[in-house]
């Protein structure tokens, strides 16, 4: 018998050739200077970019949220509160943007970057009054401002929209 047929034949052959050809194929990888999928997507700006964060209405600011659930989610990665908020919401309006945090509806959660995540600890503080906001039934109108269309006739806003919530299974953990 060979040492080919040895290594394949075994069980612990098979899996001593899965974990060479791993590696092989991490360090072939490293050698082409591929980057990883999740660097692969437009990344959140540098730290010395200017962004603005919309102001919510007054009545928005403070009080309960529509479920009196909510909960806030700290990443410590611009990138992966991108990653979140665009499964949840979809992409940004004008396509090519990033998000910046998020409220998610289906998890009735506030999602926003770390103190370390993001440069700016007042622009920060402004983003989570923003999301809160939209947990207390805040949504955009189409007012021009900020990327999104203009309708014929804007309105304002003074009572929370209220979501549909629908129930849904309870999650699986990966495997």
């Amino acid at each position: 018998m060979t040492w080919v047929s040895r290594l394949t034949n075994s069980p612990a052959g098979r899996e001593f050739l899965k974990a060479t050809g791993s590696i092989t194929l991490t360090w072939a990888t490293i050698a082409a200077g591929a980057t990883g999928l999740l660097m692969v997507s437009r990344q959140p700006p540098a730290p010395r970019e200017v962004r603005v964060v919309e102001s919510p209405p007054p009545q928005f600011t403070s009080g309960p949220t529509l479920s009196g659930r909510t909960y806030q989610i700290d990443l410590t990665d611009a990138a992966q509160v991108n990653y979140l908020c665009t499964l949840a919401l979809g992409p940004t309006s004008p396509p090519g943007g990033y998000w910046m945090g998020c409220y998610n509806g289906k998890m009735d959660a506030v999602i926003v970057p770390t103190k370390a995540a993001w440069p700016s600890e007042i622009e920060r503080q402004a983003l989570i009054r923003h999301e809160w906001a939209h947990a207390r039934g805040w949504v955009h109108q189409n007012d021009g401002r900020f990327g999104r269309p203009r309708d014929s006739a804007p309105a304002t806003q003074t009572e929370p929209t209220r979501p549909i919530l629908i129930p849904t299974a309870p999650p699986v953990a990966a495997r």
